[in-house]
């Protein structure tokens, strides 16, 4: 073999190589720009994910005032009820001093006390 027929071979084995390299660059190249695409959506998803954070905050922070108007309003009630049970319970007391009074006036009347 001949310095000519080597470096012909040797020429060969290059443009394998470099068809070869041709192709990882273009792979490379695809891989690139799929990783950009991932890397703006990510950016697009923490985005989105921060506005749902802030959304579920204010969520958060209208049911908390809206718990805390509930819980004043059923104290409120629960005051107005206790009011009332207590008016009762005196009219409740008062007619059964009432009667007991009655009761002794007809005892005495019959001479039984």
């Amino acid at each position: 073999m001949d310095i000519q027929e080597l470096w012909e071979k040797i020429q060969g084995e290059f443009t394998k190589v470099n068809t070869r390299l041709d192709n990882v660059e273009t792979k490379v190249d695809s891989m690139d720009t799929r990783l950009n695409k991932v890397e703006t959506e990510v950016k697009e998803v923490k985005y989105e994910n921060k506005g749902m954070k802030d959304e579920l905050a204010k969520i958060n922070q209208r049911l908390d005032v809206i718990q805390n108007i509930n819980l004043v309003n059923i104290l409120q009630k629960q005051d107005q009820i206790m009011k009332e049970l207590n008016s009762a319970i005196t009219m409740n007391n008062l007619e059964h001093e009432n009667f007991r009074y009655r009761h002794e006036r007809v005892e005495k009347a019959l001479g039984i006390a």
